[in-house]
């Protein structure tokens, strides 16, 4: 079984998404901290959201399930589809995922973010620590919080995810 420790998430995710910029990385340490949890404001709207975009996305194989961290995964939309698997599973799963945060998840934000710094030190994302540290500066001087993927992530890897927790990964896929 893969590594589910942030920093080689991170580097998959990395790999998987060559347009990953400093905006997409902020927004994985997130997600990989605090999960759907901000999402869910209106629950209906929230569901609905779900269901049109199953209904109008395109099915395709792929990783069904990416982990993000050692907490959350992403749920990828297209292969769900392409499985014919029931969205009413995903979206209890999504729904039971967003009160899973706690109160560490300001200290696992940190700590994704000292990480993501480290990588981009290292070399080994697609680009580097000045542009890393800038984001992140701005990022933190608007207050943080959830953020939209950059627009060059957006068209080149037009991603379609849930996330949730990863305890409830394993209940996804019932008989697949």
């Amino acid at each position: 079984m893969p590594d589910k420790g942030f920093a080689a998430c991170l580097l998959r995710q990395a790999r998987r998404y060559p347009a990953l910029a400093p905006r997409d990385a902020l927004k994985l340490c997130f997600q990989a901290a605090y999960g759907p949890e901000h999402l869910l404001a209106d629950h209906d709207q929230a569901r609905a959201f779900l269901l049109e975009e199953l209904r109008s996305l395109a099915a395709a194989p792929g990783p069904l399930i990416e982990a993000i961290g050692p907490h959350y995964a992403r749920v990828n939309l297209a292969p769900w589809k392409h499985q014919g698997l029931d969205p009413d599973i995903l979206w209890q799963a999504f729904c039971q995922s967003a009160a899973t945060a706690g109160p560490e998840a300001p200290a696992r934000l940190c700590l994704y973010h000292r990480a993501t710094g480290e990588a981009a030190r290292a070399g080994a994302l697609p680009f580097g620590a000045r542009l890393w540290d800038s984001a992140l500066s701005d990022y933190l001087a608007r207050g943080g919080g959830p953020l939209r993927h950059s627009p060059g992530y957006r068209q080149a890897h037009q991603p379609h995810y849930r996330v949730v927790a990863e305890r409830f990964c394993r209940a996804l896929t019932p008989g697949v």
